[in-house]
């Protein structure tokens, strides 16, 4: 019914049946393989599972094809950091509610700080890139939704999501540098002004203000620095990946079915755990060839997105003019890749 009431219509009104055949295909690959999966394994809930993917396939083409001209990517490039700043807000009560202490993680809607932290980091590219080099009014509220998004990337404590996060800063740095020989040190300015600001409200919300009777140090990473280092959490992931490549092996087509990951790594001498920390392991696992196939193509688009890119080097007037576009290819290339 969602989709009926919004995606459908805006496929219709954007014209987006004259998009490559190919991008099609590609989207609806995904709902697809979750819709062959869920019938190997006779589970009728994954029939819903894909259905919900088939909402986000028509919705992502509905928009692609309707943010065709800068202004409105420009849109698109402030609404979608906006929505990210409302599921901040969520998962900020939740946080609030149920955290012991300054230090514990903020996990989201879904009670997962991986995928909480990834679904801040496109807000975050969004916003810093038309918040940096936008103009106007937009820009404005782009940079303060993406300072949010950055935040949540911090509170998170995920330390994949701000290691992409970091590229993102450096990607967007070296665009503000190219604007502002045109347009001077603003976009320099406003840059920086989004670093801070999603390092400096981390500081405010763990506060005494939130977390009365506290001491917490003034350390915005604290949460992931608290967490130990890589050997703390590398053994555990190759043990995962390990029991997720001989799921796939036992059932190579259509993989162990949806949702069966969290059984599965006792069978195979590894301790429990309902997600691999990988999605290409988790594919392959719960979904086999068939399952596989979507991450292959997307990969694949992304690699031809980048070498497209690359053929138009970005200049001064253009990204000014854009911001855009290059927020959502970094997204793309960054956060989506």
């Amino acid at each position: 019914g969602l989709a009926l009431a919004t995606a459908v219509p805006l496929w219709i009104a954007a014209g987006a049946w004259r998009l490559p055949w190919w991008l099609h295909a590609a989207a609806a690959s995904f709902p697809l393989s979750i819709g062959v999966i869920a019938i190997a394994h006779t589970d009728p809930t994954g029939l819903v599972r894909g259905a919900k993917l088939a909402y986000g396939a028509a919705l992502f083409l509905a928009i692609a094809a309707w943010a065709r001209s800068p202004r409105r990517r420009m849109l698109v490039g402030v609404v979608v950091p906006v929505l990210c700043v409302y599921a901040f807000m969520q998962s900020w009560t939740t946080w609030m509610a149920v955290a012991r202490g300054p230090w514990d993680l903020m996990k989201g809607t879904v009670d997962w700080h991986n995928q909480f932290a990834v679904h801040m980091l496109f807000g975050f590219t969004l916003g810093l890139f038309v918040g940096a080099l936008g103009r106007g009014a937009w820009s404005i509220v782009a940079a303060v939704s993406a300072a949010v998004c950055g935040a949540g990337i911090v509170l998170s404590g995920s330390r994949y999501g701000f290691a992409l996060a970091c590229v993102v800063v450096v990607v967007a740095l070296a665009a503000a540098m190219l604007v502002a020989r045109r347009q001077g040190v603003w976009p320099l300015v406003r840059w920086l002004v989004v670093v801070a600001g999603a390092m400096i409200l981390p500081l405010l919300l763990r506060s005494g203000l939130f977390f009365p009777g506290t001491s917490a140090a003034p350390n915005p990473l604290g949460t992931m620095t608290q967490r130990g280092g890589p050997e703390t959490f590398a053994g555990a992931r190759l043990d995962w990946w390990l029991a997720s490549w001989q799921m796939g092996l036992e059932n190579p087509l259509t993989g162990s079915g949806l949702l069966t990951f969290a059984n599965q790594p006792v069978c195979h001498g590894q301790l429990p755990q309902w997600h691999p920390h990988n999605e290409w392991a988790y594919a392959w696992a719960e979904g086999g060839i068939v399952g596989l196939t979507p991450m292959v193509l997307l990969f694949a688009g992304v690699i031809l997105l980048l070498a497209a890119s690359l053929g138009s080097r970005p200049s001064a007037a253009g990204l000014g003019a854009d911001p855009g576009r290059w927020g959502f290819l970094t997204a793309r290339e960054v956060a989506g890749g």
